[in-house]
């Protein structure tokens, strides 16, 4: 099993960044890997939540579902299944505030790759593009968070 651990000061309360991670099926609005996300099974956050998310250019689809949940502090993902070269995937994002109005964000994740020993020479490769995804998710959380994007209603 790789291993890989992102670390990163997101410039917003502890809190903020964590409602926008908790709002489990709108990964989406954040995440610049994920095209679109929505619920599976109806839990909308917390411990049993699921969502699909797909991924640009049709570079894949997966299945995910929090397997662990501390409320405000910590959450673990873990992939169920999906048409990516990953096996197996399991993610934990911790939050901590750092000081006021700053939150450290922690991804302490870990993968096996499918395709036999073509997987294990992928592995390396596969676990800087994964570090890459969580810096991204970082920058992107604290953009939504701190720059929010505000939908006019009723635009004609």
């Amino acid at each position: 099993m790789a291993r890989f651990t992102v670390e990163r000061n997101v410039n917003a309360p502890r809190m903020a960044v964590w409602e926008a991670l908790a709002d489990f099926g709108n990964v989406h609005a954040f995440h610049p890997m994920i095209k679109k996300s929505r619920l599976i099974d109806g839990t909308a956050c917390g411990l049993g939540a699921k969502r699909v998310c797909e991924m640009p250019g049709g570079m894949g689809k997966l299945e995910e579902e929090a397997v662990a949940w501390d409320e405000g502090r910590s959450m673990k993902v873990a992939m169920l299944g999906g048409n990516v070269p990953v096996r197996t995937m399991e993610i934990t994002l911790a939050l901590a505030e750092e000081r006021p109005g700053v939150t450290r964000l922690r991804a302490e994740g870990e993968f096996t790759m499918k395709y036999g020993v073509v997987g294990w020479l992928m592995t390396p490769v596969m676990r800087v593009m994964f570090g890459k995804m969580m810096r991204d998710l970082f920058v992107g959380v604290e953009r939504h968070v701190t720059h929010p994007v505000v939908a006019a209603v009723g635009a004609a």
